[in-house]
């Protein structure tokens, strides 16, 4: 189940503006990769050493992937790509490499990803107390 806290927030674009409140989750632990090797093991003919090696091989093989360029798609999961931010030049000529200013890797969620988690809302999540910030 989800878990919730409401929390009273300034408008950053108007500090006068009247506050209001907002959801804000909270963290419920985290899970390590031998724990998702386990729940894995458990659900599948894998043993728990294979299921490890598995994640451990898709945690290196993403990034490489993605270093030499490509967009790493993980089916009905989503997929994973780098992002690039530039400084502009006034011509294609002038630009060169140094102009990269950042590579950021990104995610993009899938539908039915997106669909799974978001449509019985009622059923998991749960308000906790109030709190200000």
């Amino acid at each position: 189940m989800v878990k919730y806290t409401v929390c009273e927030c300034v408008n950053p674009r108007d500090l006068e503006a009247t506050r209001k409140f907002y959801a804000v989750k909270q963290n419920q632990g985290t899970v390590s990769v031998r724990d998702l090797a386990r729940r894995i093991s458990r659900e599948t003919m894998l043993g728990l050493v294979e299921t490890n090696a598995v994640i451990e091989a898709l945690l290196a093989a993403v990034p490489a992937l993605l270093a030499e360029g490509k967009l790493v798609s993980l089916g009905e999961f989503g997929s994973f790509r780098l992002t690039i931010k530039s400084d502009g030049t006034e011509t294609p000529e002038a630009f060169n490499a140094s102009y990269i200013v950042n590579l950021r890797p990104s995610t993009y969620c899938s539908k039915s990803l997106i669909h799974l988690t978001c449509a019985p809302k009622k059923a998991w999540i749960k308000q906790q107390d109030i709190m200000s910030s």
